[in-house]
C-alpha cells in the first residue's frame, strides 16, 4: 500500500477544520464547532463536532477523495446496509 499512498515526511499531520461561526455544542455549551472530513469505520464523512467535548453535532456522506470507491468492510456483513437494500 505504501507504494499507492507513500509514507508522509512531514512530522505532524492535520486536517483544515472550517470554524461553524454561531454553532453551540448542546453537551458542553461551548462555541468551539469546526466542520472537517474525516474516515470512519463506514466511509469518509463530513462532520461538524465540538472542539472541547468531541461530540458530533451533525455528520453526512462526503465525495471520496482521490476519485476512489470505497465500500466499507461493514456493508458485506450480514444486516450491513448493503444487504437491507436488497
Amino acid at each position: 500500500m505504501t507504494t499507492i499512498f507513500p509514507r508522509p515526511q512531514e512530522k505532524f499531520l492535520y486536517v483544515s477544520r472550517e470554524n461553524v461561526a454561531g454553532a453551540t455544542c448542546p453537551r458542553c455549551g461551548g462555541g468551539e464547532v469546526a466542520r472537517y472530513p474525516v474516515l470512519t469505520v463506514g466511509g469518509w464523512r463530513l462532520v461538524v463536532r465540538c472542539q472541547r467535548c468531541l461530540v458530533d453535532l451533525k455528520m453526512e456522506p462526503t465525495p471520496y477523495p482521490w476519485g476512489l470507491s470505497y465500500q466499507s468492510f461493514t456493508t458485506l456483513l450480514p444486516g450491513g446496509s448493503q444487504n437491507k437494500s436488497k
